[in-house]
């Protein structure tokens, strides 16, 4: 090393290498970048001769990346074509999780090889500047994995100078370690029954109709026509408040089914009974029995019956019920069946479990009015593990009476009817106009009797009507009576009646879940058996299946994948990493040597670059004393080196000096 005292500068010259830097720079610590004083070289280098010539030295690395990317994108696509879907029919040896596996194993070769590259690249522009010879270990075992760039990141945090790009790799190589558990978490299995359509072997209905035509005579008694189930139905209703879900008879073979369509609110449409109530009670008329100021009793009653009276003396009605004619409804507006409550309460009884007593002036009367209607209503369901549940639509369309015709022996008269824009069929919208097809239904709706087609004709026969009528008339006209104990809790009657009285507390609520029942039972009686009892035999076989039964879509318990995509980010944003990494590994090269960074840019991680430009021979000679590893490390600690230049008479190459 020799100095020029003209100018406050060093000049080194191991082995022919030269460059110079300041003194003052040298005296400050810092590893300033050194003035090299290598010529230029003879012409430009021809910029396709450099394109080429990295293209051969980083093929691989882009290659790399390019699988890299290609894996994830696979990933993507394998998760997306079974997410929430059954676990693939594959051989055992391979499952979703094992596919998977392998690919993120190939996205994490092809993450860490471009990485371990550009750190061995970025050594030599390390060592652009003095740096401590030991650094090139650091920066070797960097490149061979995770422990070696945790070694790098931690012996480079105390030092002023930092490669900070070189730290950059080192992270994404860590960082890859979690690649494997996160791709393995966005997967999760749980127990799943996607839906399909039901095999040879397999059946999911749940019944419906258009018509109810179980009437099994024309007699004078038109109660003796009716259909017995229904006859059953129409007590249950009043005594077991349950919904039509858990009487309608369903058929589904593997214990889960849907009746349901993507994307629409309703599957099918049927012939219910729908129901509603109002309260009536500012109707009431209250009667008082005074002597001398003193009421000595009260009396209750409804205009629409003469039966509907209630009194707080003994042996006497609480509660009664009776059916009201349709002059009691709005004019166009006549229910299937109407019938009134009055009923005898104290809300506010103090004494519940002795009963409270008839001349407590807290006794009040409270009426209701309600009505079942023939409609049509929507419907979607579903079977879960054997259990049907469905949902229903809020909107009906209410049947109307029609008037009294002639008919044949062979056709029905149609009581009750109604003729629809629109009629919903396993899913499908069928829209409804006038035909000419001799098979159609008769719409007696119309006055000239138009044609329509069979799904968008709703009715009931005549018999069936006046039967259910008929012994709802008997049904809910009655009444509740107390004893000689004064007092309101006990009482005798039919039971349905005393569960809505309920011991004096009954209110206008308990009253319509009563009716509620009643309509629910009704409605799964119509589903169930329409034809039961009908005169019309072959009715059942004139209308095609799906006008008999809604046919759904099967599943059966299986596992299903899905997925949670948030954690895709992990391995797109290393891999984003990944390209920003060596975008600036070959920028920084160029920015740290201008004039002859394209002899260097290919050395990477290369063993042959160590050896074909080592260190010079004045650090040779001082190494050959350092026999033993730990002997060597020593010595280069203590020991600065720069990559530069050799220009002596034997040769022009580049080597690692000591400065």
């Amino acid at each position: 090393m020799e100095t020029d005292p003209d100018q406050t500068q060093v000049r080194a010259s191991g082995e022919g290498c030269d460059f110079t830097y300041d003194t003052e720079d040298l005296r400050s610590g810092e590893s300033q970048s050194l003035k090299e004083t290598v010529p230029p070289a003879k012409g430009a280098v021809n910029r396709g001769i450099v394109s080429k010539a990295l293209w051969n030295a980083w093929w691989l690395e882009v290659f790399s990346s390019l699988l890299g990317l290609g894996c994830l994108l696979a990933i993507v696509i394998v998760l997306s074509l079974y997410n929430e879907r059954p676990l693939p029919d594959w051989p055992d040896l391979i499952s979703v999780n094992s596919l998977i596996a392998i690919f993120t194993a190939i996205f994490k070769a092809s993450l860490i090889l471009p990485v371990a590259e550009g750190i061995g690249q970025l050594k030599w522009t390390w060592y652009h500047r003095p740096q401590r010879l030991d650094d090139i270990v650091l920066f070797d075992n960097a490149t061979r994995g995770p422990w070696g760039c945790l070694l790098f990141i931690i012996k480079q945090l105390p030092r002023p100078q930092k490669a900070y790009l070189a730290g950059l790799g080192a992270f994404i190589t860590i960082a890859a370690l979690a690649v494997d558990p996160i791709s393995q978490a966005m997967i999760e299995h749980r127990g799943c029954a996607p839906s399909r359509q039901p095999t040879v072997t397999e059946v999911a209905e749940v019944p419906r109709t258009n018509l109810y035509m179980a009437g099994r005579g024309v007699v004078t008694i038109p109660k003796a026509t009716l259909d017995y189930p229904m006859e059953v139905a129409l007590t249950n209703g009043l005594t077991k408040q349950e919904e039509t879900e858990a009487l309608v008879q369903f058929n589904c073979s593997t214990g889960n089914c849907t009746f349901k369509e993507e994307g629409k609110d309703y599957y099918f449409s049927s012939l219910a009974m729908c129901y509603s109530c109002q309260n009536v009670t500012d109707e009431i008329n209250l009667n008082k029995t005074e002597s001398k100021g003193t009421t000595l009793g009260r009396k209750w009653s409804l205009p629409s019956d003469p039966g509907l009276r209630v009194s707080d003396s003994t042996f006497s009605a609480k509660l009664a019920a009776a059916a009201v004619g349709s002059e009691f409804f709005d004019k166009g507006d006549t229910p299937f069946f109407g019938f009134d409550t009055l009923m005898l309460t104290n809300p506010h009884c103090e004494a519940p479990d002795n009963g409270c007593s008839l001349d407590s002036p807290n006794n009040k009367a409270i009426a209701s009015r309600c009505r079942l209607d023939l409609c049509v209503k929507r419907y979607s369901g579903e079977v879960r593990n054997g259990v049907y549940s469905e949902k229903e639509d809020s909107e009906i369309m209410r049947l109307s009476q029609n008037f009294r015709v002639e008919v044949t022996s062979v056709v029905p008269q149609i009581a009750w009817a109604l003729v629809t824009n629109t009629s919903l069929v396993d899913g499908l919208e069928v829209q409804c106009a006038k035909t000419m097809g001799a098979d159609d239904m008769e719409s007696p709706t119309q006055p000239n009797w138009s044609s329509y087609s069979k799904e968008c004709m709703w009715g009931m026969e005549m018999m069936a009507a006046e039967g259910i009528q008929g012994i709802l008339s008997d049904l809910l006209m009655g009444t509740v009576n107390s004893t000689e104990v004064p007092v309101l809790s006990l009482v005798s009657g039919p039971v349905w009646m005393k569960q809505i009285y309920a011991d004096g507390f009954g209110n206008l609520e308990r009253v319509e879940n009563m009716v509620r029942g009643l309509a629910n039972s009704i409605t799964a009686a119509i589903r169930n058996r329409p034809y039961a009892g009908s005169r019309n035999r072959d009715a059942p076989a004139d209308l095609p299946h799906n006008l008999r039964m809604a046919s759904g879509r099967t599943s059966s318990a299986q596992t299903c994948v899905y997925l949670h995509w948030g954690w895709i980010a992990y391995p797109a944003s290393l891999l984003l990493l990944q390209w920003i990494f060596l975008v600036w590994v070959q920028i920084s090269q160029k920015l740290t040597r201008p004039n002859d960074w394209e002899q260097t840019m290919t050395w990477r991680s290369s063993p042959l670059a160590l050896l074909y430009h080592g260190l010079d021979d004045d650090l040779r000679c001082k190494a050959r004393e350092r026999g033993t590893v730990s002997e060597m490390a020593k010595m280069a600690k203590d020991v600065n080196v720069q990559l530069g230049p050799v220009n002596d008479a034997k040769n022009k190459d580049w080597r690692l000096c000591e400065v």
